[in-house]
């Protein structure tokens, strides 16, 4: 994706402002002026991309906030994106296969201050507003080897650039090469090339980006893979401020390295809040899409609801959950899952796990947690509720941690011969599918849809699938007590 990234309160974009070359060995120190005639001022700098570029880091500190944007030169500039907060230290963060997409070139940099950005900050009478520009490149680099079925803990520090490099060595032809991640706190992508050349002056071999903590790509030719070297980068598209652990295996086996076959080990709980807890997922869908789910006896059946998953089973797409095993992290993607049943006037799916998240199979007698299940006559108007899964709103940087949110039965609402519950509870994008439990942590329902205030709080009324709504068989089938 071809990007502008602004930031600051005002943009205007100045006609003939005159431009300089902005280079990582000489950051620039200048003012801005509003002159008698109160326009614009504005100051223009061209900024070269190299190829063997992965990522770039442009900073503006100024007396007061003004408006930044960094595109690249061939993209024609608009008015109308969204602008950041601002701050007297400004920072726009380019990588390959970001959000912000950083491609080899030539790139602007424009600096625009206003007449009202002066009396916004109480500058009027102060002049000049002072500024420094600055740029860091982080080149391809090569840190370390990745020796052909074995797996490493490693580190991705910010400060070296928001990405590692890997030289993987074939000493003869073969089939595939297959290479998987584990990344509880981003989701991480991962690209490969042949030869030791810049990464942005060639397509790669293949690419793929990580989702749910879990990431693997395997590729190969029709012919084999020849001997020689591969370099494989592993890069935090986010470009978090703080170090990123993941491990990274590398196979010529087709299956995951043998270290990344072992299955989640999900806690028991030892209070009723805590079981219900741990009976949460994060649904995750291939298509990028996803929600919240539970487990509803400990053959690895679950509930979540028809939205969540529609789109995936429609395309024959997979789907993942990743269970609730540490509250203060995010989950990993355990099991592979199908869906079972659907009831799309009700909105309802039921999931089966069929395998772990890198295909192995589930042993006989292992257990899943299991929730157990509230009845329609012990739900009262005024009762406390409970919510629990996933929403996107739980999350301010990096990747969800399970999110609680308490409210009351707000009351009733019938949609033909179901009753459904209203709820005063947050409910938010991604909450979808997840529970919603009684003060004995039984479940009550799904948290489905709300009315209302899109942004959550005052003005919004919940609504939740309740579990006396589910059809029948699904318990059977479950094996669930009801």
């Amino acid at each position: 994706m071809r990007v502008i990234i602004t930031t600051g309160l005002f943009l205007f974009l100045a006609g003939n402002a005159w431009s300089q070359d902005l280079t990582p060995s000489s950051p620039v120190k200048g003012k801005l002026e509003i002159g008698d005639s109160e326009e614009p001022a504005t100051r223009n700098f061209n900024l070269m991309i190299p190829t063997d570029a992965v990522a770039a880091e442009v900073t503006l500190e100024s007396d007061i906030p003004i408006a930044f944007l960094v595109t690249e030169a061939d993209v024609p500039a608009e008015e109308d994106y969204l602008l950041p907060e601002a701050d007297k230290v400004q920072r726009v963060r380019l990588v390959r296969g970001g959000m912000y997409d950083l491609y080899p070139g030539k790139w602007s940099v424009s600096l625009t201050l206003t007449v009202d950005d002066l009396y916004t900050y109480g500058y009027e009478n102060r002049g000049a507003v002072s500024f420094t520009l600055s740029v860091k490149i982080y080149h391809l680099r090569v840190d370390g080897k990745i020796q052909i079925n074995e797996s490493k803990s490693l580190v991705i520090d910010p400060s070296k650039g928001p990405f590692q490099t890997y030289e993987i060595e074939l000493g003869a032809e073969v089939r595939r090469l297959r290479f998987d991640t584990i990344c509880p706190s981003a989701d991480l992508s991962m690209w490969i090339f042949e030869g030791s050349q810049g990464l942005l002056d060639e397509e790669p071999l293949a690419a793929s980006r990580l989702a749910g903590g879990v990431d693997r790509m395997i590729f190969g030719e029709e012919d084999g893979l020849g001997s020689g070297k591969y370099y494989l980068t592993v890069a935090d598209p986010e470009w978090n401020d703080w170090k990123v652990p993941f491990r990274l295996g590398c196979s010529t086996t087709g299956a995951a390295e043998k270290s990344f076959l072992a299955l989640p080990e999900i806690p028991a709980g030892k209070s009723s809040l805590e079981r219900a807890i741990y009976s949460t997922v994060n649904v995750i869908c291939e298509s990028g899409g996803g929600g919240s789910g539970v487990f509803i006896s400990d053959k690895g059946y679950l509930l979540t609801n028809y939205h969540v998953v529609q789109f995936d089973m429609d395309d024959k797409l997979k789907i993942w959950v990743a269970p609730t095993i540490d509250v203060e992290t995010a989950p990993v993607e355990g099991f592979l899952v199908e869906v079972v049943e659907v009831e799309k006037a009700r909105d309802l799916a039921l999931l089966r796990v069929v395998s772990g998240a890198f295909g192995q199979k589930i042993p006989a007698g292992y257990k899943f947690p299991a929730m157990p299940l509230s009845k329609k006559e012990r739900v009262k108007i005024g009762d406390p509720l409970t919510v629990l899964g996933y929403p996107s709103v739980g999350g301010s940087v990096g990747r969800l941690t399970l999110t609680l949110s308490r409210g009351i039965v707000s009351g009733f609402e019938p949609h033909g011969k179901d009753l459904m519950v209203k709820t005063d509870a947050d409910i938010n994008s991604g909450n979808s599918g997840g529970p919603v439990v009684d003060d004995r942590n039984c479940l009550v329902g799904l948290a489905t849809e709300t009315v209302g205030n899109d942004d959550g709080g005052p003005g919004q009324m919940g609504y939740l699938r309740p579990v006396w709504i589910v059809p029948t068989g699904w318990w059977k089938t479950a094996g669930a007590r009801r």
